[in-house]
């Protein structure tokens, strides 16, 4: 079902459109991680500050600070930082970035070639990138080498997989913390809809021939459908979202919010009871059917009990996080240079 609750562009998006969501899509994990070259100004180059046997240089930093305003820039939020305080919290997070990567080599993790293929594969399927040759394009806007590129994806992953090791296997969830959320916010939640869907995937790697090979997959069904076959039916035989597809395909209690763009404008066009025809994600194609209005109902494994959960595992990691790196930070020489 997460298949449809991801917000995503129309396939037939400008350059620069796919520039702005690639950026942000690598902006977006859960550390300031990235530190490409916005602008390439003359800097007096010194150390900013000592990580352990590593150290910061200004370039590094004004990397992150052209890195953090273009994010700002790019968003509908604004720094509240003064230019001093901005200086201070970019400068610790590269420190507390070094921090977990020193940690991660000495807990053994790694991350190899493949894993940085897959890495760079997902990157151009989320963002509509058909071949290397766009890639390159985009980075090259960024004065970005694609071995640049590859190095910073490398300490992503390795950055991801650290956070997962250290601080993943100390979350847990219980179903009554869901449960009690739902209660206490339960004034807040809005009017929604119901739908079913019928879902066909669309791999990572599928080139333009695998592609309409499953768009005729689904324009059958659609067909199917049309003659009168039952939509619980051919979602249970055809669907391929494996949360939904024996329950008909039901989606439950949905925001409007929440839902695929694509989908979401038509779904403008359906009527109660009525079906669309095969539409298109970043995922692949959905057929869906309108089953109208709906009050938030909190169902186990349902849409809403997935937002809940990863609203609380995100509180709670966080929470991890900071405590975590409040141990890196005790048990670290760190030494940062006051400006010039």
């Amino acid at each position: 079902m997460i298949f449809i609750l991801t917000i995503t562009m129309e396939n037939k998006i400008n350059q620069s459109q796919k520039l702005k969501k690639f950026l942000l899509t690598l902006f977006s994990f859960f550390f300031i991680i990235n530190f490409c070259s916005l602008g390439e100004g003359k800097i007096y180059n010194h150390i900013v500050a000592i990580v352990n046997d590593e150290i910061v240089m200004q370039t590094e930093l004004q990397r992150a600070l052209e890195v953090f305003k273009y994010e700002m820039s790019q968003s509908s939020l604004s720094s509240y930082l003064e230019p001093n305080q901005l200086d201070k919290a970019v400068l610790q997070s590269l420190v507390d970035k070094k921090l977990q990567l020193q940690e991660a080599i000495n807990m053994n993790i790694s991350v190899d070639f493949e894993e940085i293929t897959r890495g760079i594969q997902q990157i151009k399927h989320q963002n509509n990138l058909t071949n290397n040759e766009e890639l390159e394009k985009i980075l090259q806007t960024q004065n970005m080498s694609i071995e640049d590129f590859q190095e910073k994806l490398k300490e992503n992953i390795l950055l991801l997989k650290f956070r997962e090791k250290a601080i993943g296997t100390k979350i847990q969830l219980t179903e009554e913390e869901i449960t009690s959320y739902f209660e206490n916010h339960k004034k807040k939640q809005k009017t929604g809809i119901h739908l079913s869907h019928i879902f066909f995937l669309i791999p990572e790697d599928a080139d333009e021939k695998s592609i309409n090979d499953i768009l005729i997959k689904a324009n059958s069904a659609w067909e199917e459908l049309k003659e009168g076959k039952d939509f619980a039916e051919a979602a249970g035989e055809y669907s391929q979202d494996p949360d939904t597809a024996q329950t008909g395909g039901d989606l439950g209690y949905l925001e409007l919010e929440s839902i695929a763009l694509p989908l979401k404008e038509e779904l403008q066009k359906l009527q109660v009871g009525q079906f669309s025809p095969p539409i298109r994600t970043s995922f692949g194609f959905h057929i869906i059917k309108y089953l109208g209005q709906a009050s938030a109902v909190l169902e186990k494994n349902s849409p809403l009990w997935h937002k809940i959960k990863e609203t609380l595992v995100a509180e709670k990691t966080e929470k991890y996080a900071q405590q975590f790196l409040e141990q890196l930070r005790e048990r670290s020489y760190i030494k940062i240079y006051p400006p010039d």
